[in-house]
């Protein structure tokens, strides 16, 4: 529940009560087994993180590990998801190819069916582009 709630604060820009849900939610993950509840920690924790441009270096790093990880157990939802927070992130710091990971991951979720994923990465690149126009 608190997973969900983090990225919808984030959305209406209220990056202290995202911070609060993911803090209630590393609360109640702490002794978690399931992987999958462990990515979805990583990544919105990461998105929230990331919020402070002072975290979004370790964030970044978190993501990267994330990807490997979920690429390693076969989850590749979560993987597509973590690529896609780490390009946002990249695209905030703007890290030199980010833009190329985003086209990659639209092309890579395209495929595999991950329709949201592939729009969402192709909506970074763009927001990125008129950003500098």
């Amino acid at each position: 529940m608190h997973l969900v709630l983090a990225p919808a604060l984030l959305a209406q820009e209220n990056v202290a009560a995202a911070q609060n849900e993911v803090q209630h939610a590393k609360q109640l993950l702490r002794d978690n087994q399931d992987l999958r509840q462990e990515f979805e920690f990583q990544i919105t924790g990461a998105m929230v993180a990331a919020q402070n441009p002072l975290n979004a270096t370790a964030a970044a790093k978190t993501l990267a590990g994330t990807v490997i990880e979920a690429k390693k157990f076969g989850f590749v939802g979560y993987q597509f998801h973590a690529r896609l927070a780490l390009g946002e992130i990249e695209m905030q710091l703007r890290t030199p190819g980010a833009s190329a990971h985003l086209n990659q991951l639209q092309r890579d979720a395209g495929a595999k069916g991950f329709v949201l994923v592939a729009s969402k990465a192709a909506s970074a690149t763009k927001a990125e582009i008129r950003g500098h126009t």
